[in-house]
């Protein structure tokens, strides 16, 4: 449970590390060929259209840095399977994996992308359970956690996020995935792509040091500084609270004086 607990918590930093063999695949490894691009680009987008689609039906619940369940979603994606968020981002990495021309090892990062989720989804699982007993259990009985079933299983009527609310959210998403699909076919298919990889792979070697391990090394410190970020705002929202708590705390005896 603490695993699952810590993998809920530090899931997005531990996500950056999936970065390294993407891009090092992208910089030093052969360029992927047509099918691999066209295939990757077609998972990719699909991925983020996924996430477009489920946070519609979310809403704000969709990020959260404490597993809490106030209302149980089952319609749209999450009538298919529980967890179209995290669907989606396997679909991403795999589709960016292939066009990094990581072929079949773009399973790698995958795998370590489902590894952190397979751990976080059980966390909040047992939230949702904790929150909506016998219906949360009867959900999780209906609905499969990965493979989506064919035939929803509708849950009650759950009002809809406005489309402009969700790009307006999901701006990094709606931005970030085009420009590293373009990036990726562009070092994949052009001139300029195959200098950028030169250069990368004479760079690697001046430094005395392998790609891979350059590129591991700038995940790693990504996902540290990601961390501390995660733990600043936690704690930032934790003084927060607390200063609204003693807010309210002096106004209440202040009421009870008078």
């Amino acid at each position: 449970m603490a695993l699952d607990a810590l993998a809920f918590r530090f899931r997005a930093p531990l996500l950056v590390l999936a970065a390294a063999p993407l891009a090092w695949a992208a910089l030093a490894g052969p360029p992927p060929d047509a099918a691999a691009l066209a295939l990757g680009a077609a998972l990719a987008l699909g991925g983020a259209g996924l996430r477009l689609g489920s946070i519609r039906w979310l809403g704000k619940r969709a990020r959260v840095s404490r597993a809490k369940v106030t209302i149980l979603v089952a319609r749209g994606p999450y009538a298919r399977v529980r967890n179209p968020l995290y669907l989606a981002a396997l679909l991403v990495v795999a589709g960016l994996g292939l066009m990094a021309g990581l072929g079949a090892w773009t399973l790698a990062p995958t795998a370590l992308v489902w590894l952190v989720y397979a751990r976080v989804v059980r966390h909040e699982e047992r939230a949702l359970l904790g929150a909506h007993g016998p219906q949360g259990a009867a959900y999780l009985r209906a609905v499969p956690r990965w493979l989506p079933l064919l035939r929803p299983r509708l849950g009650p009527p759950v009002e809809r996020e406005p489309w402009a609310e969700v790009l307006r959210r999901e701006w990094r998403l709606v931005l970030g995935v085009p420009a590293a699909l373009s990036g990726l076919a562009a070092l994949a298919l052009t001139p300029t792509g195959a200098l950028v990889r030169g250069a990368a792979g004479d760079l690697a070697l001046a430094l005395g040091a392998p790609l891979p391990v350059l590129v591991g090394a700038g995940a790693v410190l990504g996902a540290v500084g990601n961390a501390l970020k995660t733990e600043h705002d936690l704690a930032r929202k934790a003084r927060r609270r607390a200063r609204d708590a003693a807010g309210i705390a002096e106004e209440t005896r202040a009421g009870t004086g008078s």
